[in-house]
């Protein structure tokens, strides 16, 4: 398991807040190729680790983002092609084994995936009744509570002391 994850910020714009401070961390190949349950895996792991709210689905089509909580979702199968940060962001590809971590405010969308795509989402213990945005001006006041979203109490994958907790710290 790799635990040194690609991690970078994306700049706010006129639709999209994004996280002025906690970078989107992705961890990537946390499970090979070979990991033959990887979706039960990443509930198991997420669960443990004090994440709840979990899902098994895809990644909307469309850019939201959350306002009032954090977000992990881990590839259990197939491959997606995302854009972040909206449409000025970065787009980005993760396949089955890779874990990205979003930070409240981080517009998110699905642009292409293989026809096999699964992924298992889940939030921060506290978070898992979560918002959905689409735009600063649909969403009223999404800076001020993205700036009061608790920090998570542990990574999902790596507790209790994993990345996360180095990465993400109130300024």
């Amino acid at each position: 398991m790799r635990r040194n994850p690609q991690t970078f910020l994306l700049s706010p714009n006129r639709e999209i807040p994004n996280h002025r401070y906690f970078p989107v961390i992705i961890y990537r190949q946390l499970l090979n190729k070979f990991h033959p349950h990887k979706a039960e895996h990443f509930e198991r792991v997420f669960r443990a680790n004090g994440w709840r709210g979990i899902w098994h689905d895809s990644i909307y089509p469309y850019c939201h983002f959350h306002s009032n909580a954090h977000e992990v979702l881990g590839v259990a199968r197939g491959q997606v092609e995302g854009e972040l940060g909206g449409a000025e962001g970065r787009t980005l590809k993760l396949r089955a084994g890779d874990v990205m971590l979003l930070p409240a405010g981080v517009g998110h969308r699905r642009v292409r995936n293989s026809p096999t795509l699964l992924v298992v989402g889940a939030y921060p213990a506290g978070q898992q009744h979560y918002n959905i945005c689409q735009s600063l001006r649909e969403c009223r006041d999404a800076k001020k509570r993205i700036a009061t979203v608790a920090l998570p109490t542990s990574d999902p994958f790596f507790v209790p002391s994993g990345p996360l907790m180095r990465l993400w710290r109130k300024r």
